[in-house]
């Protein structure tokens, strides 16, 4: 139960946000609450191209694509820091509202000139991009398991690893 609710907040939360963004940036806000509309504009108010778009429709590489475009959200309104970037990937449901509401102003991504980053923050922006992926992966797409004793012997051995899908089962909320 708690899960579900979670999960609906982390859901609910980036549109509700959107839905601040659209407002301040000029467009009409009720166009956030249009589900496949508010991804198109809210791609085009990223200056993204149309295959973003393409992104959201395949499975498991969506979750990665809304991921990356929060951090792109953020960048339009000149949030370029790691810690900003970082809290942005992690709690999104709570970061799209701040810029919303807050006083930060939107830059139009055609016109301001792309920020160069140092090697570590380049690591250091793999290693978080790593980590989430890795929890998103075993969490809702599949799961490796090691055979640990002889119950199955005639198919599987003992010590032999198993991937098991968790799109056809589920994941498990407990």
């Amino acid at each position: 139960m708690l899960y579900n609710i979670f999960a609906v907040i982390y859901i609910l939360g980036p549109f509700v946000g959107l839905y601040f963004i659209f407002r301040k940036v000029g467009i009409a806000p009720w166009k956030a609450l249009i589900p496949i509309y508010n991804i198109v504009l809210w791609i085009k108010l990223c200056g993204k191209k149309w295959k973003w778009y393409v992104y959201f429709l395949i499975p498991a590489i969506n979750i990665f694509t809304f991921l990356m475009l929060v951090v792109e959200t953020a960048k339009v309104f000149e949030r370029h820091s790691f810690w900003e970037q970082t809290l942005a990937v992690l709690f999104p449901f709570a970061y799209m509202p701040y810029l919303g509401l807050s006083k930060l102003e939107y830059v139009d991504p055609a016109s301001h000139e792309e920020v160069k980053y140092s090697s570590i923050r380049e690591w250091l922006d793999a290693l978080v991009f790593a980590l989430i992926a890795a929890v998103i992966i075993r969490g809702y797409c599949m799961e490796f398991y090691k055979i640990p004793s002889s119950s199955m012997e005639k198919s599987l051995l003992v010590g032999d690893y198993l991937m098991v899908s968790k799109m056809s089962y589920g994941a498990r909320t407990d």
